[in-house]
């Protein structure tokens, strides 16, 4: 596990672009307006008369589900400009920067290894995204065109995609992506239809401490340009999409825990291919008694990504994935000697290397993503999933430390990981120099 100082600085982050704090400040003045607020309000009625709030995590996670929620439809709200396109970092936790604080952004299991960013577009208009690659690449970033900014009209259904490998890059780390009705036929090109509505655009960080996202910016190069909304305009829309876009997320969780998962409590499903064959996940909730563990072994499936995370008994929020363990992918676990991985779901720490911090929670919610996965042969052959879970067991929490003597560690080790994960996790909210 890789948890020192990078020999030489990374390549720091441009996420704190003028399109992002533009949208940021904006969002904070139209989150404040009357109507907004009421909007809130409904949420709040809403998430309070659903099961899950009468549940001891529930209740205790509930407050913070609503907040980010609702704080990431006024960002999507104020960011739909076609006209005027703008790249979104979203999916983000609550931070500080440049003189003013921002709340979270997050739901359906943000994952924190990736850079989440969208662009509301017309499809029937032409645009350019410009970029720049660095040296530290991400370990895989998708391009993707979608008929909806997730939840918004829907979960967001892909149209087109363009995987980092598939793109042409300058020997100075340049490219730039057209998007248009036009077939890909030479270059780097996004076949939109009448019905897009949105560019999703991830870049998955399996190391924190050296990789860094493309820097990103979209132009509109052809179609007409509208007025852009007034206060009034943003806060009537806005207050719209605020109760229909948590209704979505709360009905999608229920469908993702019982339809998606079938209903698995400490155990897992089968994997799930995600759309276009890029990778593969699965997810359950957990149940533990304070005496006992989760533990679980997978087959990494050579897959060049491989994300295990915890999130609130909502499915919504990862759990402190930034100062604990809440999260940890394939360059922050250790590896068991046959190339599996095991990992140790708890509240307490078992002091073992993989451990999944529930930060208190009993009653939670956990996901794997698998990702970049190597296939033999064909370029166009599709990766297996065949014995991905290993193993899922309940465990007495004493008993955990006997039963996987490799992977113990100390209280050192611990602390270590933990200021590595918190300094890796902050170059993020780095000023760009």
């Amino acid at each position: 596990m890789r948890i020192l100082h990078p020999p030489t600085l990374p390549e720091p982050f441009d996420l704190a672009t003028s399109d992002q704090l533009s949208i940021e400040r904006l969002a904070l003045r139209i989150y404040g307006m009357s109507r907004v607020q009421e909007a809130v309000r409904q949420v709040d009625a809403l998430f309070r008369s659903d099961p899950t709030a009468l549940t001891r995590d529930g209740a205790a996670t509930l407050e913070e589900v609503v907040r980010d929620v609702t704080f990431c439809a006024v960002t999507y709200a104020v960011s739909a400009d076609p006209s005027r396109p703008r790249i979104l970092w979203t999916q983000t936790p609550p931070h500080g920067w440049h003189g003013f604080s921002v709340p979270g952004a997050r739901y359906n299991l943000e994952n924190p290894d990736n850079i989440y960013r969208l662009s509301q577009i017309d499809g029937n208009h032409r645009y350019q995204i410009s970029g720049c690659r660095y040296a530290a690449a991400p370990a895989q970033v998708l391009f993707e065109l979608i008929d909806s900014a997730p939840g918004i009209t829907g979960i967001g259904s892909q149209i087109d995609c363009l995987r980092g490998e598939q793109l042409q890059i300058a020997p100075d780390g340049r490219f730039s992506i057209t998007v248009g009705p036009e077939q890909r036929t030479a270059g780097n090109h996004l076949r939109s239809t009448t019905a897009t509505r949105a560019i999703f655009i991830r870049d998955v960080l399996s190391d924190w401490e050296r990789q860094t996202a493309n820097s990103l910016r979209v132009e509109m190069i052809e179609g007409p340009v509208t007025p852009a909304p007034s206060d009034s305009e943003l806060e009537e829309r806005t207050a719209r999409l605020v109760p229909s876009f948590a209704a979505f997320w709360l009905n999608f969780r229920t469908y993702m825990f019982e339809t998606i998962w079938q209903g698995a409590i400490n155990k897992l499903p089968e994997l799930d291919k995600r759309i276009g064959a890029w990778g593969y996940v699965t997810g359950a909730r957990y149940k533990l008694a304070k005496e006992d563990a989760l533990v679980v072994q997978i087959d990494g499936l050579d897959a060049r990504y491989i994300g295990f995370q915890l999130a609130d008994p909502w499915g919504m929020i990862g759990t402190d994935y930034i100062h604990k363990t809440g999260s940890l992918n394939n360059t922050q676990t250790q590896p068991n000697e046959d190339g599996t991985w095991t990992y140790v779901i708890s509240p307490r720490d078992p002091g073992i290397a993989n451990w999944l911090d529930t930060d208190g929670l009993q009653d939670g919610t956990l996901l794997i993503r698998w990702q970049q996965i190597a296939v033999p042969g064909s370029p166009a052959a599709e990766p297996s999933s065949k014995g991905a879970i290993r193993d899922v067991r309940v465990a007495k929490f004493d008993a955990v430390r006997g039963l996987l003597p490799k992977l113990a560690v100390d209280k050192g080790y611990r602390a270590a990981q933990r200021a590595a994960r918190c300094r890796s996790f902050e170059r993020r909210f780095h000023e760009r120099s």
